[in-house]
C-alpha cells in the first residue's frame, strides 16, 4: 500500500505486534504516512473492538488534474473538494509523505487502486471527506497564482461559513482552471506586452466570457536574497525558480530577455517550487543565493529585498459568482479596513485598488 506517497511494506513501517500480550502498532515516521496508516489500518482494527468511528461522507467529483500511479499499491491522495453549481470538483494537492501542508489545505482524499496506473483529469472520483459535509459545502476553491495574504483572507472570512482552499497552479494554471469551471475563483498577476495586467490574457484564452476581476493589491515583486542582491548580480548566482505559468516566473522572463540575459547564465534557473514562501525558505536557508517573489515573504523571513515591479494582484471569477454568497462574503472581507490593515502590516502592498470589482465582458 502507498500512503500519500510512502510505500507501507509487511513489518516495515507499520510493525504489528503483541508486548506482554497487548497488540503494539508501530507507524511510520512521516505524518501523513502514520495519518493514512491511522485511517487505513488502525482505525478499522479499533472499530472492530466496538470502538467505530464516525465517517464524515463521500462525494463524487471530476478530477482536475491527471494522475499517475504505480501499478500494485494502493495510493491514497489529498484533495481540496467544492461544490460549484451543483457539481463536486475535486483539486489534488501536492503528493508525497512530506508535504504537511497538503493535510492543512486538503477536505478529503481520493483512493486510486493498485490494479490502476492512475486517474485522467475529467474521471469522476470517489472522495471521502475528512471534514463534516456542510464544511465542505462552504467550501471556495481559489486556484491559481499564491499570495501569502491568502492565508490571512481565508483566516478572516472562515467566521463567515466560507472556507477557502487554494492550490497553487501559477497564474496561466488558473486561467486554465477557470476556463473549465473547475475553481471558484483564479487568483493572478499576468503582465501583458502592454503593461497591463490579466485582462490580455483573459480575453485571449477566454473570449467572450462574462468576468469580473476583484482585485486584492498592488504588490512588489523583486529580488529576494541574504546579501542585498539586485536583478543584475543574478547570472552567475545559485538561483530557485517559480514554476512555468506562473506570473512571477513570466515577470522574470520578461526582464531577463528585456536585458538580453541568457537564463543559462543563472545556475538554478531550471529548479521550480510554488509558492513565494517557499523560494523565500530556500534562500534563508542557503540553500540558493537569491529568487523572485513578493516583498512580504521576504519581510517575514528577514531576507534582503531589491525590487523589480509593482504588480496587480487579482481574483478572477465568472460573472454568476457574484450570485453565491460564499462569493459576496469573500468580496465584502477583501474590501475590508480589517483586510487593508493586514495587507499594510505584511508589507509590500498598496492598498488604494484593494476591494476594487472591474468587469470584463465578453
Amino acid at each position: 500500500m502507498l500512503a500519500h506517497g510512502v510505500a507501507i511494506k509487511p513489518g516495515k513501517p507499520v510493525i504489528i505486534g503483541r508486548v506482554e500480550g497487548k497488540p503494539v502498532i508501530g507507524l511510520p515516521g512521516y505524518p501523513l504516512a502514520a495519518a493514512t496508516v491511522l485511517r487505513e489500518l488502525v482505525m478499522p482494527l479499533v472499530a472492530r473492538y466496538g470502538m467505530p468511528g464516525r465517517e464524515p461522507g463521500r462525494v463524487a467529483a471530476r478530477l482536475t488534474t491527471s494522475l499517475q500511479s504505480d501499478i500494485g499499491t494502493d495510493e491514497f491522495v489529498l484533495v481540496s473538494t467544492g461544490r460549484i453549481d451543483e457539481r463536486w470538483v475535486a483539486v489534488p494537492q501536492s503528493r508525497g509523505a512530506g508535504v504537511q501542508m497538503s493535510a492543512i489545505r486538503a477536505n478529503g482524499y481520493l483512493q486510486i487502486p493498485s490494479q490502476k496506473e492512475g486517474a485522467e483529469a475529467g474521471e469522476t472520483m470517489d472522495v471521502r471527506l475528512t471534514v463534516p459535509r456542510a464544511e465542505a459545502e462552504e467550501a471556495v476553491l481559489v486556484t491559481g497564482s499564491h499570495d501569502p495574504a491568502l492565508d490571512y483572507l481565508a483566516d478572516l472570512v472562515r467566521p463567515r461559513g466560507v472556507d477557502i482552499h487554494s492550490t497553487h497552479t501559477g497564474s496561466m494554471g488558473g486561467v486554465i482552471a477557470l476556463k473549465k469551471q473547475e475553481c471558484h475563483a483564479a487568483p493572478m498577476h499576468l503582465l501583458a506586452p502592454d503593461g497591463t495586467y490579466n485582462t490580455h490574457y483573459l480575453e485571449r484564452y477566454m473570449p467572450g466570457a462574462d468576468l469580473v476581476l476583484l482585485c486584492v493589491a498592488e504588490r512588489q515583486q523583486g529580488v529576494m536574497s541574504r546579501d542585498g542582491l539586485g536583478f543584475g548580480d543574478l547570472p552567475g548566482r545559485m538561483f530557485v525558480n517559480r514554476q512555468k505559468g506562473s506570473g512571477t516566473r513570466m515577470l522574470l522572463d520578461h526582464h531577463l530577455a528585456q536585458r538580453g540575459t541568457d537564463p543559462a547564465s543563472i545556475p538554478g534557473y531550471e529548479r521550480e517550487v510554488t509558492t513565494h514562501l517557499a523560494v523565500a525558505l530556500a534562500v534563508r536557508t542557503g540553500e540558493v543565493d537569491a529568487g523572485m517573489g513578493v516583498y512580504s515573504a521576504a519581510k517575514a523571513l528577514g531576507l534582503a529585498f531589491v525590487p523589480v515591479a509593482t504588480e496587480r494582484y487579482e481574483l478572477a471569477m465568472h460573472r454568476e459568482m457574484l450570485d453565491d454568497p460564499r462569493i459576496a462574503a469573500l468580496i465584502e472581507t477583501v474590501a475590508s479596513e480589517e483586510f487593508k490593515k493586514i495587507l499594510r502590516d505584511l508589507g509590500g502592498y498598496e492598498t488604494a485598488e484593494t476591494g476594487v470589482l472591474r468587469e470584463l465582458r465578453g
